[in-house]
């Protein structure tokens, strides 16, 4: 079990939802302090869609330490550890429930 961070934007959770009706999908990013929910519209689950919706985020928000995230296949990608090594945050795989 992980520790409960002691500040916002500390530890974020990321993942995706859809695809909705018109074939968008949703990256759904979790402050894990407040539980607070930023979704952003992706055109696909790809890294080359994800990581620049991230940054775009990231850019607003601040940078967090940690980024949890399942083992799908945008997470895994080179270009998804090479964002993570870039912006100096250390990536968390999870297992999914």
């Amino acid at each position: 079990m992980s520790d409960c961070p002691d500040t916002p934007w500390i530890d974020v959770s990321i993942d995706f939802f859809g695809p909705t009706r018109q074939g968008h999908y949703l990256l759904v990013i979790v402050d894990n302090f407040s539980r607070f929910p930023i979704v952003k519209f992706v055109s696909s689950t790809s890294a080359k869609s994800t990581i620049p919706t991230l940054d775009k985020a990231f850019s607003e928000h601040g940078i967090p330490k940690t980024v949890r995230s399942d083992n799908g296949p945008p997470f895994n990608s080179h270009n998804f550890h090479a964002f993570a090594t870039t912006l100096g945050f250390k990536h968390r795989k999870i297992t999914p429930l």
